[in-house]
């Protein structure tokens, strides 16, 4: 019997899921809030301090994350990658005995054609003349 490497190939690629981020904001019962995060990748989940701007989180190989909280959009850098995108997906909660709680998701999705000026691209690539 002969496969082709689609069907091979196929099963494969059902296991390569995308990044996302799931962000949790959050109250204690003396009123401290804070907010933090969990990076998932296929190598693990790391904990991130989302950033309303950009930050360098500890996740291996990951130089820039930038969020835009208002807009519900960022995007990301890898080392040796091009710029990826993330949205604000799914908002959940209360995912805790306190109301006050709330996790959104932020999933990779295809970037824009716009590109962030700080990404350090070359302003032709943001279509800047």
């Amino acid at each position: 019997m002969r496969l082709s490497s689609l069907t091979v190939l196929a099963p494969l690629a059902s296991l390569a899921a995308a990044d996302y981020m799931e962000i949790f904001h959050g109250c204690n019962y003396d009123g401290e809030c804070g907010t933090e995060g969990e990076w998932h990748s296929g190598y693990g989940i790391y904990w991130v301090d989302p950033p309303d701007g950009c930050s360098k989180p500890d996740v291996p190989g990951m130089t820039s994350l930038c969020l835009d909280m208002a807009k519900d959009t960022g995007y990301f850098l890898f080392e040796n990658q091009s710029r990826r995108c993330l949205h604000a997906s799914n908002v959940g909660g209360p995912y805790c005995n306190n109301a006050a709680c709330y996790r959104v998701r932020w999933d990779e999705v295809e970037c824009p054609d716009w590109v962030p000026a700080n990404t350090g691209e070359p302003a032709a690539a943001r279509g800047v003349p």
